[in-house]
This record gives C-alpha cells, sequence and structure tokens, in this order.
C-alpha cells in the first residue's frame, strides 16, 4: 500500500457519506504498516489526515483512547473539512456518549476535554490575539482565547457563544472557512464540557467557567479541569462518589462497547440515518411498522430517536395504540399493577415493561441484548434533558449482565 493520496480521496469520501464497514477495511489496511496505538508518532500528513476520516466515521462505535487520539492529534483535519458541519460533529458525539454508564460518561467528559484542550492542531492561518498575547491560531490557543471570553462576558451563556463568534476581533479576521472550523471546535467544546447551551436542553448543569489565578478552570460535576496545562493539567478536586467501572469485578462499559460494535447496531445506525429528520409521531409509526414486520434494528433506532428528542412520554402517553394495547396485556397478566398505569400511562415502570416485552418477546431479541439497548434509550432521552427514564434500564456492575428496571 503506497498510494495514500488515493486512500486520502476515499477516506474523505468514506467519513462524508458515513461507510463504516469501508472505514474498518481501510483502517486494518492502515494498521498493518503503521502503528495506530501511537499516532502521534506518525510523521506522514496524508496518513493523519486518513484516520481522521476513519475515526470520525467509526466515532460511535471507537474505544474511548481513540477517540482520545482524535481529540488531541486528528481534530483539525476534520474542522477543516467542509463537507462535515459541526451538526454532523456532535451528533456522532452525543451518540458515542448516550452509550456510556453514568460514571464513565463522566470520566470521559473530563479526560476528553483535557486531550481537546491540549490540540496543537492549525486551524486558521493566521494569528490571534490572547490574554497571553499574540499566539499561532491552534486549537488549543482559540480554546483559551473562547473560555477568557466566556469568562469576562456580560451575557448569558448562549449568548455569549454567538457573541464571541460574531463579535470577537479574533473571529473577524480570519477567512469563512476558518471561521467555520472555530465554530465546529467551539460547538463540540461545548457538548463535551456538557454545557447548558450543548445538548439544546432548558436543564440546568452543573458547569461553570472561571479564572483562578490567572488559569482557567472548568467546573464540571465530576472535576476541576485545569484547561490552561494541557491533558497532563492537575485534576484539583473530585466532586463524584459514583463507582467506577474500572473498579467493579466486571466492566459493564466494556461489555456494552461489544454490542454497539456487533453487526446488530450498525443496522441501527443505518436504520436511524434514514428515519432521522422525521418527527417524534413519524417515528413512532416506523417503529410500530418495525415491529410488526420482525424488524428489530429498525424498532430500535426509532426507540432512540424518539429518546433523544425527549419525546418519549408524548410519543406513549396519548397514544391510544400503546394505551389500549399494554392496558389490556396488564388487565390479563398483571391486574394487580394497573394501578400507576391507569395514572401515568408513560410512568417509566410501565414503559420499561412494553419495551422489554416488545423486544424479547415480539422481536426475539435476547434478554441481555434486549436491555442494552434499554440502557442505551435511557442514556440518550437523560442527554435530551429527560430524566424521567434515565433509569429505564441498567448494568449491573457485580455480574455484567444488563437488566430492565421493573
Amino acid at each position: 500500500m503506497t498510494n495514500y493520496l488515493e486512500i486520502l480521496n476515499k477516506s474523505r469520501l468514506i467519513a462524508i457519506n458515513n461507510l463504516p464497514d469501508e472505514a474498518r477495511s481501510i483502517l486494518r489496511e492502515i494498521g498493518s504498516v503503521f502503528d495506530l496505538s501511537k499516532p502521534g508518532d506518525i510523521t506522514d500528513d496524508n496518513i493523519k489526515k486518513i484516520l481522521s476520516f476513519l475515526y470520525f466515521t467509526l466515532l460511535p462505535g471507537l474505544s474511548k483512547e481513540r477517540i482520545y487520539d482524535f481529540l488531541s492529534i486528528l481534530l483539525n483535519y476534520i474542522l477543516l473539512t467542509p463537507e462535515i458541519d459541526y451538526g454532523e460533529i456532535n451528533e456522532r458525539f452525543k451518540l458515542r456518549i448516550s452509550m456510556m454508564l453514568a460514571d464513565e460518561e463522566e470520566d470521559f467528559r473530563s479526560s476528553a476535554a483535557l486531550f481537546l484542550t491540549a490540540n496543537k492542531g492549525l486551524i486558521t492561518s493566521k494569528n490571534i490575539n490572547t490574554y497571553e498575547g499574540e499566539v499561532v491560531g491552534t486549537i488549543d490557543n482559540w480554546l483559551k482565547d473562547f473560555l477568557y471570553y466566556l469568562n469576562n462576558a456580560k451575557f448569558g451563556f448562549k449568548h455569549s457563544i454567538t457573541s464571541y463568534l460574531t463579535e470577537n476581533k479574533n473571529c473577524k479576521i480570519i477567512s469563512k472557512a476558518e471561521w467555520l472550523a472555530v465554530q465546529k471546535l467551539i460547538n463540540l467544546f461545548v457538548l463535551i464540557t456538557d454545557s447548558p447551551y450543548s445538548l439544546a436542553s432548558s436543564t440546568i448543569v452543573d458547569t461553570q467557567i472561571k479564572t483562578d489565578n490567572g488559569q482557567i478552570k472548568i467546573l464540571s460535576s465530576a472535576k476541576i479541569i485545569d484547561v490552561t496545562t494541557g491533558f497532563r493539567g492537575k485534576e484539583i478536586e473530585r466532586k463524584s462518589n459514583i463507582q467506577s467501572s474500572k473498579e467493579s469485578s466486571v466492566d459493564i462499559s466494556l461489555v456494552l462497547n461489544n454490542f454497539i460494535n456487533a453487526n446488530f447496531f450498525s443496522d441501527v445506525l443505518v436504520a436511524k440515518s434514514r428515519m432521522a429528520g422525521g418527527s417524534w409521531s413519524e417515528v413512532r409509526s416506523h417503529f410500530y411498522q418495525a415491529v410488526n414486520e420482525g424488524k428489530a434494528a429498525e424498532a430500535a433506532a426509532a426507540l432512540l430517536l424518539i429518546a433523544e428528542s425527549g419525546g418519549l412520554k408524548e410519543a406513549f402517553a396519548g397514544d391510544e395504540r400503546f394505551v389500549k394495547f399494554w392496558g389490556d396485556y396488564l388487565a390479563k397478566n398483571m391486574p394487580a399493577d394497573t394501578g400507576e398505569f391507569v395514572k401515568d400511562p408513560a410512568n417509566p415502570k410501565d414503559l420499561a415493561r412494553f419495551l422489554q416485552y416488545i423486544l424479547e418477546g415480539r422481536l426475539k431479541m435476547k434478554g441481555d441484548e434486549a436491555a442494552m439497548v434499554g440502557v442505551l434509550i435511557a442514556n440518550s432521552a437523560r442527554l435530551a434533558g429527560d430524566l424521567n427514564y434515565k433509569t429505564l434500564a441498567y448494568g449491573d456492575m457485580e455480574s455484567g449482565e444488563f437488566r430492565w428496571n421493573v
């Protein structure tokens, strides 16, 4: 394999058109020649560009270590690709985050922010003026400038981001293509640090940005990160007391990761891309159609899309098909448990029971795999700001099993 330019062009198209099978094939080929565990040691810029496109394509199923490589070394190539907008970048990261357990997600966000702010990749040809003086237009310097601006802004958070991109003097001196790269970077950083704006939700999360003795820091619900010293920045404080899955007898995050890298979940992602853009009522119709046709991947895709929109309650509470079917089922099989359903048809326990019945009973999924879909639905709802369904299903860290919360 020597014609890297041809492979680069092919990889670019793979990323733009989201072709994961082709990406895996090229990645195996590249991995037979280069040590992909140390992308920072690769000196050929074309190979780095190829890896950036392949990793971006495979991001929903990528390991955290490879994502950190992507954020700290390879991201600038994606930012400078005009055919890939910030919405596509954020959607792939949101999908990957939705596959994480709560404690894993906290650690990932903190680590990802550190790796991102260590990226020395150039995204603008002109130098920028920051509180440190004139510096080159690299990712780390743009983020320092952005955080400093936020810390001194007199506007609300969302307006401050818009103001930075439109009014900040550094954003006015760069080309349109480079401005779009900065826009992608800021939106991704906001998503990763879990700000109120990042998930387009009214939910206020415990994330702040402040200056402490001249050092810009991010305060999240997990820890305070010094982002001015790179990814080796000091972890100042740990606020979360959730047990890490790394300390458990079974690494259930690995089990879940293996599931999302299997063929079934690839089919789910393809089905999601076909349904994307529809209202939750339209997607709900896709769900029922998939159930009637015995298509488990399409049914799971529809449920994930509804959860990502924050519309689980609205999609099922007022749906006559669901209310009649599940009400009759409970009356026949669980008459003692109908009280809560009558009060609130889409209560979390009954919705979990219904989804378990559909995925296992009607679509013949294995119990653990169906429950893993339940975990992903719950995480997607939580990321959309809908906390009612955050515990639809869970992973038992001791046994390594996934179960419905019924």
